[in-house]
């Protein structure tokens, strides 16, 4: 009889056992699901929800983890908004899983200067097409101005993207310190490049050697004083550095001017760029969810990557049309290849890019291609 009450009760102890197990493991859930939802309250506290467009502002730039970002207010092919533009939306914004944005930044890409092919204005184009009292400019922000203007009247074109380098003198008063190594026995001297002389001038050596201002305007008469006064003055020594202050008025300049398809504009290094980022929400831990970014870099085709053809030179354009060069379009992504391999050498193999070009069909514009270079062949991405 007492074997059995043992038996009974040890049934019941296992019964009671079992039944509470699913209790705590209720607990447990709810205790989990608490602390993600307070993780997850404290993840979106401070964090707005994402608008459908929206442009970063200094402020944002702010955020960045990247020196040169926050410095500099844009992105780069050396810092790129597909790695760098996602944290700084992560501590703005949240949305929904999948959700997009469109999301404006500053992008900064190098002006090609043309040094070799630049107009250069000429007298009448300083005095009767512009105005001017004399062959040069006297502000650099007007000659900008008036340049482009200019342009507006005596260049006709059709093409998006086209760019001019147009050379013009500027007038202004500027100053710049010379070094001069001059050997004392023989009078020989030459221009060095150090970070201090030996002995710069006064304002009484300046006075000395008949200079109304602590300056000389002329290089040919700096040198003769400075050589004759260096051998009297340093006789003991058999060579020294002088530092002297060249001023002079008349500077050349270079600009660059972009066509935007309606009328010329000075090309800028820094422009906007728009694209649409998603939001991917982490569910197992909300504070993994990122804004992500399209990882390709992006590059404009310059008037000077088309002239390392000849058949492009003219137009600064890939033409289209069947028979033409690139009525294969193969040849393009080809030509396409060959550029970025010289501007980003060297090129990491799947690294896509978002080339921009010009075209003409029958009709000029633009388009965008997106390429990779894959077992050391360019191939369009589809």
């Amino acid at each position: 009889m007492k074997n059995h009450i043992s038996k009974i009760y040890i049934v019941l102890g296992f019964l009671l056992a079992v039944a509470c197990n699913p209790l705590e493991e209720i607990n447990e859930q709810l205790a989990q699901d608490e602390a993600l939802e307070e993780a997850k309250y404290a993840f979106l506290y401070d964090k707005e929800v994402a608008p459908a467009a929206y442009t970063l502002t200094d402020e944002d730039y702010a955020l960045s983890s990247v020196e040169s970002i926050v410095n500099y207010k844009n992105f780069s092919n050396q810092n790129l908004p597909s790695k760098y533009l996602p944290e700084i939306l992560n501590q703005r914004f949240s949305a929904e899983d999948t959700e997009t944005m469109m999301v404006t930044y500053a992008y900064y890409s190098r002006v090609f200067v043309d040094y070799d092919n630049a107009l250069e204005l000429s007298s009448d184009d300083y005095k009767i097409a512009m105005g001017q009292s004399y062959s040069n400019f006297s502000d650099e922000d007007k000659a900008k101005a008036l340049i482009a203007k200019y342009l507006d009247r005596t260049q006709y074109e059709t093409e998006a993207g086209k760019e001019i380098t147009v050379a013009y003198t500027l007038y202004e008063r500027a100053y710049e310190d010379q070094f001069l190594q001059i050997d004392i026995a023989t009078g020989a001297y030459e221009y060095v490049s150090v970070e201090e002389a030996e002995y710069t001038l006064s304002s009484d050596d300046y006075e000395l050697m008949g200079q109304s201002y602590p300056n000389f305007s002329s290089k040919s008469t700096a040198e003769e004083e400075i050589v004759a006064f260096a051998q009297e003055k340093f006789s003991d020594k058999t060579s020294v550095i002088v530092e002297y202050v060249y001023t002079f008025t008349y500077h050349d300049k270079y600009v660059v001017y972009r066509f935007d398809g309606t009328q010329w504009q000075l090309a800028t290094s820094v422009t906007s760029v728009t694209e649409e980022l998603s939001y991917s929400v982490n569910k197992e831990d909300i504070t993994k969810s990122t804004w992500k970014a399209d990882s390709s870099i992006k590059y404009t085709l310059t008037s000077a990557d088309y002239e390392r053809w000849e058949d492009n030179t003219k137009y600064h354009n890939f033409d289209l049309r069947s028979g033409k060069p690139e009525g294969d379009f193969a040849v393009v992504i080809k030509k396409i290849g060959e550029v970025l391999d010289d501007v980003f050498d060297p090129v990491e193999e799947g690294q896509e890019f978002l080339v921009t070009y010009n075209y003409y069909d029958g009709l000029t514009g633009s388009a965008t291609i997106r390429v990779v270079k894959e077992g050391g062949i360019w191939m369009e991405v589809k």
